[in-house]
């Protein structure tokens, strides 16, 4: 039995959240207990990663997409970045559903189950996928103005594993509005390592010490700058029909 309740924000916190971060925490401690944690319920100790600089800060998100999760629908992950000196190093994404683990190191490559991963090549946003993924009213806006005018997209419910999509060729890009640094730290660098790009939706490079919810855009970079335009149109746009 899935034993859940609502977060201050709103979002499902579940059992199985909170003991999966306290392992977590707990064995990163162990080994580096210098080191600072900000974690998705907490547990790490500290909340505010402003006043959390310090040169090795983790990042961890215990199950990305707890909806899911919830649902029985098993597409969900495990995420833990890893940032030194304000500069993501380290990501692993595990995906238990499906046995996978997803992984890369600043300057060494991207990997899935030890397999290197590329992403995909083209420009074709016709034939190949946009996914898209969202927290709050108004990005349920933009998003809905975003499905009315992308050809091919997906709402999948997992900001890791998007990301992981894009870093392994089987999405074109990945349009997230609303996250927080926890949701993308380790898909971030896994999406770089792999060949792709990823920026804020004004075209800058993630500012993961940013107070306000971040939206992230991870293409393969060659659809970058179209991309950003069409989510900049639907940011401005109400919902059709309305």
């Amino acid at each position: 039995m899935v034993r859940e309740n609502k977060d201050i924000d709103g979002s499902i916190v579940t059992y199985a959240d909170k003991e999966i971060e306290n392992f977590l925490v707990e064995g990163i401690k162990k080994y580096f207990p210098n080191d600072i944690i900000i974690a998705e319920e907490g547990s790490g100790g500290a909340n505010d990663i402003f006043s959390a600089k310090n040169k090795f800060i983790w990042f961890i998100d215990p199950i990305d997409g707890t909806r899911n999760f919830v649902s029985g629908i098993p597409f969900f992950a495990i995420s833990i970045g890893l940032m030194e000196d304000e500069s993501l190093k380290f990501g692993i994404i595990s995906e238990p559903m499906q046995e996978n683990v997803f992984y890369a190191e600043r300057g060494k490559g991207a990997f899935k189950n030890d397999v290197p991963m590329r992403v995909m090549p083209g420009d074709d946003m016709d034939e190949n996928l946009i996914i898209l993924s969202f927290i709050g009213k108004r990005n349920r806006i933009t998003t809905a103005n975003l499905l009315n005018k992308l050809v091919r997209t997906r709402v999948l419910g997992s900001a890791a594993l998007n990301l992981c999509l894009v870093a392994q060729g089987k999405a074109l890009g990945n349009i997230g509005l609303g996250f927080h640094t926890w949701d993308i730290a380790a898909g971030t660098i896994i999406v770089e390592e792999a060949g792709g790009k990823i920026s804020d939706e004004s075209g800058k490079s993630i500012n993961i010490f940013q107070r306000d919810p971040l939206n992230i855009i991870a293409t393969n970079g060659s659809v970058h700058d179209k991309i950003l335009k069409e989510v900049n149109i639907a940011e401005k746009q109400p919902i059709l029909g309305c």
